[in-house]
């Protein structure tokens, strides 16, 4: 595939990323603009007329593209044998978050082609936890494929619990006032802890993290328990427990980013040299 072609469909490939960042911002956008406006609203939703042709477009081209990545996958000599059901699966469940990391491993760089790799070794935080250092100086890759099939999965989970929890609350912050904000201001550092840990970025010392991730946990346990039901007036109810369960991969890798040991993991020339003692 020619650099314009391969250009092209990057670009099909990372329209629905950003159309999605957009249509949620403009969601939340609307959102603030109908709580401000304390007057009845009669009039036709004309951005209805843009949000559904685009809406039509965007579910186009994502099934397009997963047929253009399957085929591919058929004929392309980039991909090894033994990855190949692997990528359809991540491909047919990941969808438009796991295109653009296919894209780029195996369109961009044309690894088929023999193009060379990026110049430069990867730094110690950009590696995976627990990943052998031997598996990606082996010249096969396979601990560089485990590594970005790691972070397709979490960023399945990371980036829509991410939208949720803003949205969710930017409402409860209207509804429950001072008290929602002070969640809010908690919750930060947990996104920004989840996303840095799947992408191997160290921020601030390790026992920042620590004394972080156990009050975020007992702030979360009081608030839900206690301090949410009286804001807003009710009874506890044990049916958000349920909900609940949908920040476990949260606290997770919260957890083991705070507690991660980066100076376990050897560099490359760490690596090397170790290989020529006797």
């Amino acid at each position: 595939m020619s650099r314009g072609k391969a250009l092209a469909l990057g670009a099909f490939t990372a329209w629905p990323v950003l159309y999605m960042i957009l249509f949620m911002s403009g969601i939340f956008v609307s959102i603030v603009a109908d709580l401000a406006d304390a007057g009845p609203g009669g009039e036709f939703p004309y951005g209805l007329l843009i949000i559904f042709p685009l809406h039509l477009i965007t579910m186009l081209d994502i099934v397009a593209l997963q047929v253009i990545y399957v085929l591919y996958l058929i004929k392309t000599d980039a991909v090894p044998q033994d990855k190949r059901a692997l990528w359809v699966a991540v491909i047919a469940l990941g969808g438009m978050l796991s295109m653009p990391v296919f894209w780029y491993l195996y369109v961009w760089r044309r690894p088929d082609q023999g193009l060379p790799e990026p110049a430069g070794e990867r730094t110690v935080e950009e590696r995976a936890p627990g990943l052998d250092p031997a598996a990606e100086q082996d010249g096969t890759g396979q601990g560089h494929t485990v590594n970005v099939v790691r972070r397709v999965l979490w960023s399945l989970y990371a980036w829509p619990v991410t939208l949720e929890i803003l949205v969710s609350s930017a409402f409860s912050t209207v509804e429950l006032g001072l008290i929602a904000a002070v969640d809010v201001l908690l919750t930060v550092p947990s996104l920004v802890a989840l996303h840095m840990h799947i992408w191997d970025r160290r921020t601030f010392p390790a026992a920042v993290w620590k004394i972080y991730a156990f009050t975020f946990l007992a702030w979360q346990l009081a608030y839900g328990f206690f301090l949410e039901p009286a804001a807003a007036g009710e009874p506890f109810d044990p049916l958000s427990l349920v909900t609940a369960f949908v920040t476990v991969p949260l606290f997770v890798a919260l957890f083991r980013y705070a507690f991660r040991a980066w100076d376990e993991i050897p560099s490359a020339e760490e690596g090397r040299a170790g290989e020529a003692l006797p």
